[in-house]
C-alpha cells in the first residue's frame, strides 16, 4: 500500500497499518505533519527520501507498537523527527 504524507489530510493525521506500506511525500515547503503510526513495528515501513534529525544522525527510527513522528520542509528538504512512543 501507499500513502501519501500530505497536510491536505490533516496536520495530525493516524494510521494503523494492515500491511506493510511505502509513504509518499506531498507536503509543500512550510507545512508539517504529525503522523500517529499504530503497528509500524509488526509491518515494513519505508519513508520517501528524507533527512532525519535524531541523536543518531540521519537515520530512519526503530519503529515500536505506537509511534509520533514529525515531518517538515523547508525549500525541497523534506526532514523527519521521532517524537515518542503514544498509548
Amino acid at each position: 500500500a501507499s500513502i501519501a504524507l500530505t497536510y491536505d489530510n490533516g496536520s495530525i493525521q493516524t494510521v494503523t497499518l494492515t500491511g506493510n506500506v511505502t509513504f509518499t511525500d506531498s507536503i509543500a515547503d512550510g507545512e508539517s505533519i504529525v503522523l500517529m503510526l499504530n503497528a509500524g513495528a509488526s509491518h515494513t515501513v519505508t519513508f520517501p527520501t528524507m533527512t532525519w534529525v535524531s541523536s543518531g544522525g540521519n537515520a530512519a527510527p526503530t519503529l515500536t507498537a505506537n509511534d509520533t513522528i514529525v515531518f517538515w520542509k523547508i525549500g525541497s528538504v523534506l526532514y523527519g523527527a521521532y517524537a515518542g512512543s503514544y498509548t
